[in-house]
């Protein structure tokens, strides 16, 4: 499994502990970032760079504090897994609001964080799927959950979720070779849409929730996709 995790920490020996307890794994698609404070992570999500999917965050630093950090960047990312890392217990209650996953206490033992990593490989396998590609060098992850749609637009794929627009260089056959077919489906040469977010199917266009674009049904994509929003919802609801 592909994880992008950050470790935040104004000590470096405790950054080195975790850094070599993610190392020793040898996870070639684990990919490991050091901040030395809140404030290095908090400007890194600014920038739009905080793609993780797991944050090891101290709760006991300068200026901004690990509670501090967490609520600044759980405003930017509601999915990124937080653990907390303390020397002290009395912290945990104050912490709630930006829903931590784990705490782990300090000296962080092998075994413990183990314990800690298997809980998290198996949240973001068995709840999240993920959809990574590269945009201006940069690696990027989405939830697939927070996908709107997919439009093709002059050799690109525009990828829009309810905040942003992201923009790929595929054509629309090998973007929908690769997506889930359990939960996207094509809708029009141009279009693959998200099956959860379909409010209403009409004669020709589809109305989806939290989007301001009304989304074309060719002739040809109709009769499969009544069929695959009647099976998702099953699947969804167990009927």
């Amino acid at each position: 499994m592909e994880l992008n995790i950050a470790i935040c920490d104004d000590n470096q020996e405790y950054i080195n502990i975790l850094e070599k307890y993610i190392l020793d794994k040898n996870e070639p698609e684990v990919s490991c970032d050091a901040f030395y404070s809140g404030e290095e992570l908090v400007k890194m999500y600014n920038m739009g760079e905080g793609n993780y999917d797991v944050i090891f965050l101290d709760m006991e630093m300068n200026i901004l504090n690990g509670i501090e950090t967490a609520n600044i960047i759980r405003k930017m990312d509601k999915h990124v897994i937080i653990v907390f890392v303390t020397s002290h217990t009395k912290y945990m209650q104050a912490c709630f609001e930006c829903s931590p996953f784990r705490f782990l206490i300090k000296p962080v033992s092998n075994d413990e964080f183990d314990k800690v990593y298997a809980d998290i490989v198996k949240k973001l396998s068995e709840e999240r799927t993920t959809f990574v590609f590269t945009e201006n060098r940069n690696k990027i992850r989405l939830f697939c959950e927070d996908i709107l749609y997919f439009e093709c637009q002059a050799h690109y794929i525009h990828i829009h979720t309810k905040d942003k627009v992201h923009k790929i260089c595929k054509t629309m056959a090998e973007l929908y070779d690769s997506v889930d077919k359990t939960m996207f489906i094509q809708v029009h040469k141009s279009f693959v849409i998200n099956l959860n977010h379909i409010r209403e199917i009409k004669e020709t266009e589809l109305v989806l929730y939290d989007a301001d674009k009304v989304i074309p049904i060719s002739r040809t994509f109709k009769k499969q996709v009544a069929t695959a929003f009647i099976n998702f919802k099953e699947r969804k609801y167990s009927i």
